[in-house]
């Protein structure tokens, strides 16, 4: 089961080459008088946004207006998450972990989804970890839990499970987040990930594990639980991680991944899986970015991913999620300030001539529904760009063999509605 890299789908990952601030020079050191743990929190800017928008304010206004619409559509594509803090457990440092909180969480009413990032064998070293998972699920707001574990946690059970559940808890308290985890972790992290989902199933929605040391199968680590069948799994490893993790393991990383990924399937798992090629162990998260962001939007709205890699029974799960989490809240007929801008900007641009390509077009979609926008005469410009674009998508599926069927159409038809495209009347 090859992982197609590359590969442009309905809801493709923001652009795996965004670039990242460094993380901001900390504060001096703090006196030790434990304060509640949520006014300890450590602001750090998260992409260029900052950078790029304090320069543009200098500008006379004349340029300001042209190239402000440049920024802003480029920030639509290519930029999620603007600023975070960090919340220390401890209350002043990392080294018991932290969670991260977006600073627009209070601007959207509905429940927050919690994301986990798990180190690997060497244990958390500093609180740069989590922002850039965050970034990769977005563009909806994610509380990023960065757990900090001690050796053995790569069994996912016992006290290492008891201490993450309790950081959720601390999470909740305050604030209103969804009951379910979505557990990502690569090498060590990826053998707590999967191992804890089949130990607390109730306290997981989706699993991201890769490159894991060892896989709950076929050597005495863990089994497959048959109580975890209702959570998606996103797996990989390197196509040249052959090394053992651990002396005396019956098999390499690569060989005990593909041990699982084949029993997990036999097991009818909801799943995608495969090696990528040209890699070691530390596969960039670029390799595997779509398919752990196609998981996630499964295991939170029931989006039925458009790859084509998946197995199992991915419609039933997705009518579960649908069922228990509700679809997307239709969009209100007057448009938020920060869609009007995004809109008039991306107008712009069209207008100009440098028009997006058609993935990048269909993220801009997936964040702005067409239904929400379409009938305001300003942006004409946008909707013939958008309703080409999505012609192309189709077309270009149907030529390829796979035209959208089932809820891939249905969620196709949301966010194209009004555009004037029919997928069903489509062909190639």
């Amino acid at each position: 089961m090859k992982a197609q890299i590359g590969s442009p789908t309905l809801f493709p990952p923001p652009a795996p080459h965004q670039p990242m601030l460094p993380a901001a020079i900390q504060p001096g050191p703090q006196k030790r008088e434990f304060p509640p743990i949520h006014e300890m929190s450590n602001r750090t800017p998260v992409a260029w946004s900052h950078l790029i928008w304090s320069h543009l304010m200098n500008l006379r206004p004349s340029t300001r207006a042209s190239f402000g619409a440049v920024i802003s559509f480029f920030l639509c594509f290519h930029s999620t998450a603007l600023e975070a803090r960090k919340v220390y457990f401890n209350g002043f440092d990392y080294k018991d972990g932290y969670y991260i909180v977006p600073d627009d969480l209070s601007d959207h009413h509905a429940k927050a989804w919690v994301a986990v990032d798990v180190h690997g064998a060497k244990g958390l070293k500093n609180d740069k970890r989590g922002d850039d998972l965050a970034a990769l699920l977005g563009p909806e707001p994610i509380i990023v839990i960065v757990p900090s574990f001690t050796s053995g946690y790569q069994s996912g059970d016992g006290e290492w499970a008891k201490q993450l559940i309790e950081n959720f808890k601390t999470v909740s308290k305050s604030h209103d987040v969804h009951d379910g985890l979505f557990v990502h972790g690569h090498s060590g992290g990826a053998q707590f990930a999967h191992r804890f989902a089949f130990t607390e199933p109730r306290h997981v929605i989706g699993v991201s594990a890769v490159s894991a040391g060892s896989w709950a199968c076929d050597g005495g680590y863990g089994k497959i639980s048959a109580r975890a069948k209702g959570i998606p799994f996103s797996i990989g490893c390197g196509e040249n991680d052959t090394a053992y993790s651990v002396p005396g393991y019956p098999h390499t990383r690569v060989e005990w991944y593909r041990l699982f990924a084949k029993q997990l399937e036999k097991a009818d798992f909801v799943m995608v899986g495969g090696t990528f090629p040209g890699v070691g162990h530390g596969v960039p998260r670029k390799f595997y970015a779509s398919q752990m962001r196609e998981c996630f939007l499964l295991a939170t709205q029931g989006i039925i991913p458009t790859s084509g890699k998946w197995t199992g029974d991915v419609e039933k799960l997705a009518i579960d999620r649908q069922r228990k989490y509700g679809r997307p809240p239709a969009a209100a007929t007057a448009l938020p300030t920060a869609d009007h801008a995004a809109l008039v900007a991306a107008t712009s641009l069209i207008a100009s001539g440098k028009s997006p390509d058609i993935a990048a077009t269909l993220r801009f979609l997936v964040k702005h529904p067409a239904p929400s926008w379409v009938d305001h005469e300003e942006y004409a410009a946008l909707k013939a760009h958008c309703k080409s674009a999505a012609e192309s998508y189709l077309k270009r599926n149907a030529a390829d063999g796979s035209p959208l069927t089932g809820f891939k159409l249905e969620n196709f038809n949301q966010v194209t509605e009004g555009l004037g495209v029919n997928a069903r009347q489509t062909k190639p």
